[in-house]
């Protein structure tokens, strides 16, 4: 880059977008096992009101959706929703605004998460990612 000093704050306002490249979570969530998780994720400017919407589990930098709406409905009530397994999204077009909840809760969920919408290049731009960490609680043991 050549501009600026080499240690720039990890803090710095102005980093680049970041278009495809791994994005650091922006949030780390903790849930127990059984619990739910319910996220949302604002658009970006980039993201286009009619273009599909999914909810991604990262695996290094890259997107694999889990579930994903069918784009963006051009009548009232301009909301798309889809349901896989225990993961429900929902996009309201209207606040811009991606909901994604996921219920029963289990360890091996733990991981990165993306809101994500595809691009013209049917690829996923990820928007909103966040940790999840599920712990198994403890405390939560039946009695035997």
């Amino acid at each position: 880059n050549g501009s600026g000093p080499a240690s720039a704050p990890l803090s710095s306002p102005h980093l680049p977008f970041a278009g495809l490249q791994a994005q650091a979570p922006e949030a780390e969530e903790r849930r127990s096992e059984g619990s739910s998780l319910y996220i949302h994720c604002p658009y970006t400017a980039q993201t286009g009101h009619q273009q599909k919407k999914a909810w991604c589990r990262m695996r290094g930098d890259k997107c694999e959706p889990l579930v994903e709406t069918s784009g963006g409905p051009t009548t009232y009530p301009y909301t798309t929703e889809a349901t896989k397994g225990k993961i429900k999204i929902v996009d309201n077009r209207n606040y811009e605004t991606v909901s994604i909840t996921m219920t029963n809760l289990q360890a091996e969920d733990s991981g990165t998460y993306s809101c994500a919408h595809r691009s013209n290049s049917n690829q996923y731009i990820p928007f909103r990612t966040i940790s999840l960490i599920v712990s198994k609680g403890e405390y939560l043991l039946p009695f035997s």
